[in-house]
């Protein structure tokens, strides 16, 4: 809801007047991923992109960069700026694909790359620092050979890809961690001491999130505690 309504995400609607859905368990393409996390990054407008795309189109040569982006398609203009901040880089064949499906060793490295973290590279598996960087940073949980996310219950592999909900809960995370002091995060004033490492005791009214987190068929009330045990509790 919170990146609803930032409008970091944007709803699905049918028809003009029909209220919008979120579709929690679809899956995420690159090109999305990249619109939802420019949007996020910090200081970014829809403005900012806009201004920024004018001036790319009238200085690069088209054929330059990745020649499988058409110029105008609507998510050209935030790929285009990822890779002018180098938050993003392409295949070694010079595409972007961004049609592709992403999983979680995407979404890690290029989640992590737009908030200004950047991880050691691991020359045997280019994946695995930014993995356990958000379990060093408690966003994810390691076990039983996968990770789970913060807010999340299912266990993903590096190679599984990712929904909608998962992505908003990663970025969710980070923005939460991120909140300084003084600031309103979540509907929040951060007290001093920062935010804990979850919702401790606060109840969340939480409408069409999707399997991953709960039976979305009939809205819950979800508890988050800061034991790690008891992360996820649900009551009518």
């Amino acid at each position: 809801e919170y990146l609803l309504e930032k409008n970091i995400f944007s709803g699905y609607q049918a028809s003009p007047g029909q209220q919008k859905s979120f579709r929690p368990d679809q899956g995420i393409n690159r090109a999305e991923l990249i619109k939802v996390l420019v949007l996020a990054a910090s200081g970014v407008t829809q403005e900012s992109v806009d201004v920024f795309y004018q001036h790319f189109l009238k200085e690069t040569d088209p054929d330059i960069l990745f020649p499988d982006i058409d110029r105008q398609a609507w998510f050209a203009p935030y790929i285009f700026y990822a890779l002018d901040k180098e938050w993003i880089s392409g295949y070694p064949d010079g595409t972007f694909r961004p049609g592709d499906p992403v999983n979680l060793a995407e979404a890690a490295k290029i989640t992590l790359s737009t908030r200004g973290q950047t991880v050691q590279a691991d020359a045997d598996i280019w994946f695995r620092p930014s993995l356990q960087e958000l379990v060093r940073r408690n966003i994810a949980v390691e076990e039983r050979g996968g990770y789970r996310l913060s807010f999340t219950r299912k266990l993903l592999q590096p190679s599984d890809w990712c929904t909608r909900a998962q992505v908003a809960a990663l970025l969710a995370r980070l923005i939460e961690l991120e909140s300084k002091p003084g600031q309103v995060s979540f509907g929040r004033e951060v007290p001093p001491s920062g935010l804990p490492f979850t919702f401790e005791y606060v109840p969340l009214v939480i409408f069409d999130l999707g399997r991953d987190f709960i039976d979305s068929s009939k809205p819950k009330v979800l508890q988050l505690y800061s034991r790690e045990e008891d992360a996820l509790r649900f009551v009518s």
